[in-house]
């Protein structure tokens, strides 16, 4: 009877051995219960079969159970047998229970706080990478849900961080990588551009952040946009980008000129001033210079606009008249006075002709002299004749003998 007996309790640790080597199947719930408390090593719990280390997502206190860490923690660590649990860090989340470590919120969404059990989707006006959540820089904007910020097209801005969207540039500024900058002097834009344009030539501008420019007045030049007053001496008409000198024959004595003025007549004219043709020199209006008067003609006072011919009975040079003296003669334009032909003469100054020399008198020389008795002579004859042999004339002034 006591070898029956000894046989059953050495079957019955037999049994145990063997059940502890391979684990329990122990699928009725009182089973589970008494081998659950026997799992009372802190760290460790029942996991149905064995009693094994408590892994990490959870903490074991000695009674069997695992605890998960909540929604929001996460434990790195096995064998724990206290609440060790640690919360998600911002950027991070744990969506579910026992969780050994958390994961980056995905590109688009962020937490700022920790513990988090999801993430938010991110503003517009911000970008989310990495869990974290970042203001969009001016220039840039971004709608909502973004990872990176987005760059304002071409000819758009925003001048405020942690924009949703660009506004077209203004006119009179230009925008480039989102920035606004005002269009400096001598060049605009019309709006919706990233470069200002320099004024063409004829125009200008005086003012910054402008939107067009504006047509040079007469009397001024404008060059790259910028406007200058023509000096003496030159003109511009209305959008002119250059002052032009004035022509020969013209002239201006102000600045600003749009036109310049004729030279009157009896001066000459340089671009920037007049000057008065002197005596024996004259000009018609428009002239660049004076002129001295041709031979046969005269001035005798200063400023002439043309000269005078120089009458008969005269001869002239440039500035003067001389009347001919008796015995010579001239015609209209004469520079000298002709002694008369031989058998004319003139007996008065200022003659313009001679006249015949009359019968009974010579004439040479200009002058007139009567022939004496015993001569005699035929009309325009510039000697008297003796009278022939056998002849007489008892008088002076015979055109014939006796």
């Amino acid at each position: 009877m006591k070898e029956c007996k000894h046989s059953f309790i050495v079957a019955v640790v037999i049994f145990h051995l063997f059940q502890h080597t391979k684990g329990l199947d122990c699928s009725d719930p009182t089973c589970e219960n008494e081998w659950k408390s026997k799992c009372n090593t802190a760290g460790k719990y029942w996991n149905g079969v064995n009693c094994v280390s408590c892994p990490t997502g959870y903490y074991c206190q000695g009674d069997g159970e695992r605890i998960g860490c909540p929604k929001g923690k996460y434990n790195d660590q096995i064998d724990q047998s206290t609440d060790t649990c640690q919360d998600c860090k911002a950027g991070t989340f744990g969506n579910d229970f026992g969780k050994s470590s958390c994961v980056t919120c995905p590109a688009g969404s962020y937490t700022d706080q920790t513990g988090q059990s999801d993430c938010t989707q991110c503003e517009a006006g911000y970008m989310c990478s990495g869990g974290t959540r970042t203001q969009c820089a001016k220039g840039t904007y971004s709608v909502a849900g973004m990872s990176s910020c987005t760059q304002c097209p071409t000819g758009q801005f925003n001048d405020a961080a942690g924009s949703s969207s660009c506004t077209d540039c203004p006119e009179g500024t230009k925008c480039v990588s989102g920035i606004k900058a005002t269009c400096p002097i001598g060049t605009f834009s019309a709006g919706a551009t990233d470069a200002c344009t320099p004024c063409s030539g004829g125009t200008y501008n005086t003012a910054s952040g402008q939107k067009s420019c504006t047509p040079c007045e007469a009397g001024n030049k404008c060059s790259g946009g910028t406007k200058s007053t023509c000096p003496a001496g030159t003109f511009a008409k209305a959008s002119a980008e250059t002052c032009t000198t004035c022509p020969p024959g013209t002239y201006t004595t102000s600045t600003g000129s749009g036109t310049c003025d004729d030279c009157p007549e009896g001066n000459a004219c340089t671009a920037t001033g007049v000057v008065e043709c002197v005596t024996g020199e004259y000009a018609p209006a428009g002239s660049a210079r004076c002129f001295t008067c041709p031979e046969g003609s005269y001035t005798d006072t200063k400023g002439a606009g043309s000269c005078k011919a120089c009458p008969a009975g005269s001869k002239c040079t440039s500035t003067t008249t001389t009347t001919c003296s008796a015995g010579t003669y001239s015609t209209e334009n004469s520079t000298t006075c002709s002694t008369c032909p031989e058998g004319t003469y003139s007996d008065k100054q200022g003659s313009s002709t001679c006249t015949e020399c009359p019968e009974g008198s010579k004439c040479t020389g200009g002058a007139k002299t009567v022939c004496n008795a015993g001569e005699y002579t035929p009309a325009k004859s510039s000697t008297c004749n003796t009278c022939p042999s056998g002849t007489y004339t008892d008088s002076q002034g015979n055109h014939n003998y006796y």
